[in-house]
């Protein structure tokens, strides 16, 4: 919002601003009255002028105001007095500012907010473009020099589907336990919307030469491990060599 003088300024549908409101904070004086500065020649020129190119440049609505664009704000500033003008170019040039500023501010923030979660709960470089996907969408901002997707070294999959591929008789649920102890995996919470705490999976640094984090569809704000198909077979063997031999043999 345009303020000068402790006076807002209105701005209608097309970004013109309301004379009226710029007269009341000039201080309100019948000789500067709008629609006295409308009168002389040099205005009319440039009202012309500007809408040369096709803009409407100012617009009186009844009831309401006259509205004009940033170039007729400043004319108009200056026929008053030279203080005035400046006034009024010092504060549209701090609410530009502010817009412009405030967005970047938020952008980083995110920027770096993405980047500590990627550090602490070890993104996957694919996780870690769907996170700045969703700031770029969030911000307005282009994304085409976002790549749609990583090329991954190595195809992953669920842990419960390759103990099913390797025939294993061991549940996901018994597995985790194993790998934690491993110090594969570790185990994080969260706090849901209506206070109750989640539990979930995270792949440590010292994992993730077996598998990667990525972002849960269900719920975004936890990971999922995912595990490298070739390298399931090592990670396997790991986590049998945990299980006395006859608990093995007997499930095998």
């Amino acid at each position: 919002m345009l303020t000068i003088y402790n006076t807002e300024i209105q701005k209608d549908d097309y970004g013109r601003y309301c004379l009226n409101d710029l007269h009341k904070a000039a201080g309100g004086e019948s000789r500067h009255k709008p629609s006295e500065w409308m009168r002389n020649k040099q205005t009319t020129e440039l009202i012309n002028e500007i809408e040369i190119a096709g803009i409407p440049a100012i617009e009186s609505k009844q009831q309401v105001g006259t509205f004009a664009v940033k170039e007729l704000v400043y004319a108009y500033a200056m026929w008053v007095s030279p203080k005035f003008h400046l006034a009024v170019i010092r504060a549209y040039d701090a609410m530009v500012t502010q817009h412009v500023a405030q967005p970047d501010d938020q952008v980083r923030s995110a920027l770096t907010l993405l980047e500590g979660a990627a550090r602490m709960l070890n993104y996957s470089e694919t996780s870690k473009i769907k996170g700045l996907t969703v700031i770029a969408n969030h911000y307005h901002l282009p994304t085409k020099m976002l790549p749609a997707y990583v090329e991954e070294v190595s195809v992953t999959r669920a842990l419960g589907d390759l103990l099913k591929d390797h025939s294993s008789k061991f549940s996901a649920v018994r597995v985790n336990p194993i790998l934690e102890g491993l110090g594969i995996i570790t185990k994080l919470s969260r706090r849901t919307s209506k206070g109750a705490t989640r539990n979930f999976w995270n792949i440590t640094e010292a994992g993730l030469a077996y598998g990667k984090n990525e972002i849960c569809a269900q719920y975004p704000n936890e990971t999922q491990p995912r595990w490298y198909v070739d390298k399931f077979p090592e990670l396997l063997a790991l986590v049998e060599a945990q299980i006395p031999s006859n608990v093995v043999t007997l499930h095998a």
